[in-house]
């Protein structure tokens, strides 16, 4: 989980414990240590701010106000940025979505939606037909990194341990 400006949970979370009770991660970190500790004890964990401040996904794809910039990225997730030009797609790029409600084996389900449509769900009070709130997750691989072979521009520049430790 990553913080932005608030400790509360998204309000389609369905955690039963507080932020609070997740250890914090603050100060640079291995990415092999984040690695053993972390994930693969499928440990829960918070990013702060501070460690994440540099972060390229928090320069450029949130405002000033803390919340997700969507003309950013329909900009630039909306974009085919193979030779010969760049092509705008109208919304029509194709994004993984996991929908939090339904499982599927041991994980959530997953859906294509066109990225216009997961923008449109963003923007909206995300409530389904029944009156009950869905919540659905921008997925950033399906196929290992999708998403980054869909829009080769979104790809970072840093290695993972660089990441991790903030540079």
């Amino acid at each position: 989980m990553i913080e932005l400006s608030s400790s509360e949970c998204s309000p389609c979370h369905h955690a039963t414990a507080p932020l609070s009770a997740f250890p914090r991660i603050s100060d640079p970190l291995d990415y092999d240590e984040f690695l053993r500790e972390y994930l693969e004890k499928n440990k829960p964990c918070v990013f702060s701010a501070r460690f994440t401040e540099g972060w390229r996904a928090r320069q450029a794809w949130v405002t000033q106000a803390g919340t997700p910039d969507v003309d950013y990225l329909l900009h630039h997730f909306d974009r085919d940025d193979q030779p010969p030009f760049p092509v705008r797609r109208n919304g029509e790029a194709k994004v993984p979505v996991a929908d939090c409600d339904q499982k599927h084996y041991d994980s959530q389900e997953k859906k294509t939606y066109t990225l216009q449509e997961y923008i449109q769900y963003w923007n909206t009070a995300r409530e389904s037909s029944e009156g009950k709130k869905l919540c659905l997750y921008l997925k950033n691989c399906g196929k290992g990194v999708a998403m980054i072979e869909e829009f080769p521009s979104l790809k970072f520049k840093s290695s993972h341990s660089q990441l991790m430790s903030n540079e």
